[in-house]
């Protein structure tokens, strides 16, 4: 195999010819960088897709926690246009480069592109990476495969300033549980459907639980559910590795 500095000067080479490529992600059309295009399969986290492509309307602010290169924040922004508002947080600054270039082969403006992780707090927290340009998977939770440290911003979604949000997907690699503590009163606000990713094991190397994130989703009055099914405790609990689950908030009775 060729070392990695030689690749990337052969496709710095290739890409002035070839900028990018054409890829199909679950029926969505998206223009990526020629050296990344094989990131991505036909059926790559077709769950995460369809959320986006089925809730996303006219109109509304749709917040992307983790946006990583923005494959979701450019299918959401195709649909809230033109009146609609994106909100991506992506706390790796290579990748936040890579996001950027992504979103202007897509044709895509005016996501606001924010670069600090979501938490508990409001400050400046340590962000673990692979070293890897493009990672999808750094993190505030220290995790063997992430020795590599920087400083990054941090801030609750209390903290953020917006007149609406209507859906949020959240990918946090193992924060799950702070963005909640951090988030009462804006998800109490604004009452959005949330797309979560669950990552276990990274929960676990957090010092959290997996219960500890179950009350604190179902303690904000969410109803859980996978695959259209509402979502028990017991199965919620019974899991070791990554899921998905949606999270709607029931309206408040009316007396």
């Amino acid at each position: 195999m060729l070392p990695r500095a030689i690749k990337e000067v052969c496709y710095d080479v290739a890409e002035k010819f070839v900028p990018y490529s054409e890829i199909s992600i679950c029926g969505e059309t998206f223009r990526v960088p020629f050296r990344l295009r094989k990131w991505w399969f036909q059926e790559h986290e077709a769950d995460t897709m369809a959320f986006v492509r089925m809730r996303c309307k006219p109109g509304m602010t749709f917040i992307d926690i983790g946006a990583h290169f923005g494959i979701y924040t450019i299918t959401a922004a195709r649909r809230v246009a033109p009146f609609g508002k994106v909100i991506s947080f992506e706390p790796c600054a290579r990748t936040r480069e890579i996001f950027r270039a992504f979103t202007s082969l897509n044709g895509v403006t005016g996501v606001e592109l924010r670069e600090e992780a979501v938490s508990n707090t409001t400050g400046v927290a340590t962000l673990f990476n692979s070293g890897i340009a493009g990672d999808p998977a750094n993190t505030l939770v220290p995790f063997e495969d992430h020795p590599n440290q920087a400083l990054t911003p941090t801030l609750r979604l209390d903290d953020l300033e917006v007149t609406r949000c209507d859906l949020i997907k959240m990918d946090a690699e193992g924060a799950e549980i702070s963005i909640f503590e951090g988030a009462t009163n804006f998800l109490g606000r604004h009452r959005p459907e949330i797309l979560l990713s669950v990552h276990p094991r990274q929960i676990r190397c957090s010092g959290r639980s997996l219960k500890e994130l179950w009350d604190a989703v179902s303690g904000l009055g969410f109803t859980t559910y996978e695959h259209e099914s509402e979502v028990s405790c017991d199965q919620f609990l019974n899991r070791e590795d990554w899921f998905d689950v949606v999270l709607i908030r029931k309206a408040p009775s009316r007396q």
